[in-house]
């Protein structure tokens, strides 16, 4: 239900700007490919609780995976 009405008020291109806004970090990240498949497979699954429940889970996986990545890995987010 809340998918429907995420459609209804911000149409089918700002829910896709809305998942490729969570999806692109993980692009940019400079690591081994395996863990960016492990890392946007939990996304993604992330990204569909928050269609279905409203809740802020993707913000928070987004920032802290973003802080443990450039802890671990200190990369630049560029792929120069």
């Amino acid at each position: 239900a809340n998918m429907v009405r995420m459609v209804y008020d911000v149409g089918v291109i700002g829910m896709l700007l809305l998942i490729k806004g969570f999806i692109y970090p993980i692009e940019k990240f400079n690591i081994n490919k395996d863990m960016g498949l492990k890392l946007l497979a939990i996304m993604l699954f992330i990204i569909g609780a928050y269609f279905a429940h409203r809740s802020v889970a993707p913000f928070l996986f987004l920032g802290i995976m973003i802080i443990a990545i450039k802890d671990k890995f200190p990369v630049s987010l560029n792929k120069d």
